[in-house]
């Protein structure tokens, strides 16, 4: 669709992040009246025609949503409520400091709900020019550390002591 826009229109295209939303929503909604979802949700993101940012969600049954932020996965019934206490109404005021704090407390929490995941986050910092034409990005990571050292763990003992004979 992006490319027969790009094609058809050059660059006066018609198609912006709240656009493709609407059309992937459609799509989600339809397969939902068929009894067949899509079992995933979608998070979109870009800059609107008035040059602000927007931040749009899709569920499988064809819900869009437009909100600050967004969870998916199990990060949803988990990091919601962290979100919710650490982050301002006003997104504007959250610096980069601040969101990488928020950032660590959820996937803190994830890690321990997930044994087997790795400890490493990788995140892309998105950048802007002054004329707001030049985008860069930064990649960095940080690793998230879990406290695996509680007293009830070490002293556990023998698995044999719990099994009734």
């Amino acid at each position: 669709m992006i490319l027969d826009d790009q094609l058809s229109s050059g660059e006066n295209s018609f198609l912006g992040p709240v656009e493709l939303t609407n059309y992937l929503a459609e799509l989600h909604y339809y397969q939902r009246n068929r009894m067949n979802p899509f079992l995933n949700s979608i998070v979109s993101g870009g800059i609107n025609w008035n040059g602000e940012p927007v931040l749009l969600n899709i569920d499988q049954f064809g819900t869009l949503l437009t909100g600050n932020y967004f969870t998916t996965s199990m990060s949803h019934y988990f990091c919601n409520a962290i979100l919710r206490e650490d982050y301002d109404k006003d997104p504007k005021s959250v610096n980069l400091d601040k969101a990488l704090v928020i950032i660590k407390k959820c996937f803190e929490v994830m890690l321990y709900r997930h044994l087997l995941a790795g400890n490493v986050i990788k995140y892309m910092v998105l950048k802007t020019e002054d004329g707001g034409k030049t985008i860069q990005f930064e990649e960095n990571k940080f690793e998230v550390t879990g406290k695996w050292d509680y007293n009830m763990w070490k002293n556990m003992g023998n698995e044999n002591a719990y099994l009734i004979s």
